[in-house]
């Protein structure tokens, strides 16, 4: 079970790396208005794009596991 929970925290902390640096991006790319800035936007917009996918893959897992479990019952 700590592996699942080694996951879950590595997830969570891509997650948060992820949003966060979708937030300072955005504040780069408001203030400046540079190419730069903007290019740092998207690809910051891209990796946030990946954590929201493992978030989802993740949430689909447990759901069928738990179901899988529910429907193994007599």
């Amino acid at each position: 079970m700590s592996s699942i929970d080694a996951i879950q925290r590595r997830l969570d902390t891509y997650f948060q790396r992820a949003s966060d640096n979708v937030n300072n991006a955005a504040m780069n790319a408001a203030e400046s208005q540079s190419l730069d800035d903007m290019h740092s936007f998207v690809t910051s917009m891209n990796g946030m794009s990946v954590a929201v996918n493992a978030a989802t893959q993740q949430t689909t897992a447990h759901h069928n596991l738990a179901k899988a479990i529910i429907d193994a019952m007599p």
